[in-house]
């Protein structure tokens, strides 16, 4: 899916920029799924940042709209500390 492709390619992006590591990602309907390896957890706020910021601008420019919220303020980045959590 062209979408699809879009969004990939803004993860590898913002992967790019910042020091994250993408295990595995699953764009949904209305949301993204995430597992990150990171040693800082203020790279992810970056990251989440960048991430949030560029999808906006090219779904809103796709959708003929401008500055339209499309992602909520906040988002859920549970701490897994070890592979059993």
């Amino acid at each position: 899916c062209f979408i699809n492709s879009i969004l990939t390619g803004i993860l590898a992006q913002a992967q790019a920029l910042q020091p994250v590591k993408i295990i595995i990602f699953l764009w949904m309907g209305n949301h993204l799924h995430l597992l990150l390896v990171v040693q800082e957890p203020d790279d992810v706020v970056r990251f989440m940042e960048r991430v949030k910021t560029e999808s906006a601008h090219i779904i809103n420019r796709l959708r003929g709209t401008t500055h339209r919220p499309l992602w909520h303020r906040s988002y859920d980045a549970p701490t897994l500390l070890t592979a059993d959590d």
